[in-house]
């Protein structure tokens, strides 16, 4: 994925495939995973999403939704973890950028 760029005051959603480690190219079942998710800005600071769902578990679908005012301006990455049964991952390190919003 490249990097990613959205305006302040923007709603800003993903949808994250999990792939399954022992089977490469196909998506894991999540289900019954618990899931976890945050925008890390440089300095360190978290912003959790307003939305994080498994949308579709079986096929490994994730979705994050920050809404609209919730990300300022700046330089982040989101990260996304699930923990299901032994297994503990993030699933995605993703950079992005919040540019100011048009006016």
């Amino acid at each position: 994925m490249t990097d990613v760029l959205i305006h302040e005051n923007d709603s800003f959603a993903v949808l994250v495939v999990v792939e399954d480690k022992a089977d490469p190219g196909n998506p894991k079942d999540i289900t019954g995973a618990t899931l976890s998710a945050v925008a890390v800005d440089v300095h360190g600071n978290t912003t959790a999403p307003d939305t994080l769902t498994a949308t579709n578990p079986t096929q490994g679908e994730i979705t994050v939704v920050f809404d609209k005012n919730k990300l300022t301006t700046g330089k982040y990455r989101l990260q996304v973890r699930v923990d299901l049964g032994s297994e503990a991952q993030i699933v995605i390190n993703q950079k992005f950028t919040v540019a100011p919003a048009y006016t």
